[in-house]
């Protein structure tokens, strides 16, 4: 495995935990994204995509944030079931009004499958618009140049 940065003033022990933390931050992303469908914005101006962003986030937060308080500590929180839990008790109220509606019950469902006796992947291999693509492999490092490393000590300083 390699990681290349432009920070090298931090240790290898900075840099994992820095990595680590921005995984963390690819993964929510990703989540927002797939399970939230929000893979593109609708606004069309810059301060509304601004605004957009932080109110899905904070509606995400919010979200596992009450959903996670009906979850057992080891268990954990499934996005997409929090979401569509929440959705069909907002049409639920909407329909029924509030009575006979149990929402810490059916929030305490909403736990990630467990997965760690799955012995076949999750993804078909005849799913037709799969691309199979080449491995890339490990990069081709090269030394710096003196005047390259020059002009990269200059600019860092």
């Amino acid at each position: 495995m390699f990681l290349l940065t432009n920070e090298l003033t931090l240790s290898d022990h900075e840099l994992s935990l820095l990595y680590a933390k921005r995984w963390g931050i690819e993964v929510f992303f990703r989540t927002v994204k797939q399970n939230y469908e929000r893979s593109k914005m609708e606004s069309r101006t810059p301060t509304n995509v601004k605004l957009e962003i932080q109110w899905t986030l904070l509606g995400i937060w919010l979200a596992l944030t009450i959903g996670g308080q009906h979850i057992p500590a080891d268990k954990r929180i499934s996005p997409i079931q929090i979401l569509r839990t929440l959705c069909r008790l907002v049409v639920d109220v909407a329909r029924k009004g509030n009575r006979k509606l149990n929402i810490g019950k059916d929030l305490s469902l909403c736990v990630a499958a467990d997965e760690s006796n799955r012995r076949s992947e999750k993804n078909s291999e005849s799913y037709p618009r799969k691309k199979r693509k080449k491995p890339i492999g490990d990069p081709i490092v090269k030394p710096i140049s003196n005047t390259l490393r020059n002009l990269a000590m200059k600019h860092m300083s």
